[in-house]
């Protein structure tokens, strides 16, 4: 897998001054389809996390804007 990213990153920065971050993004999107494709079957768990994790950074920013008034 990391071998397909820094291929990426070197075709990228032969072409275009910003192509690490395309390759970067291409990256990422190759490891949430690998994700989404291993967690397929398992939908609600994911739908389970994303919710915790919502609700954590929902109270770090709350609690972060209390200590910042």
């Amino acid at each position: 897998m990391k071998s397909v990213a820094v291929n990426l990153r070197r075709r990228h920065d032969l072409r275009t001054p910003w192509g690490s971050e395309i390759a970067d993004r291409e990256f990422f999107h190759l490891v949430s389809l690998r994700l989404s494709g291993a967690l397929r079957s398992n939908n609600f768990v994911i739908l389970i996390y994303m919710t915790l994790m919502f609700f954590l950074i929902l109270g770090l920013v709350v609690f972060t804007a209390s200590l910042l008034s």
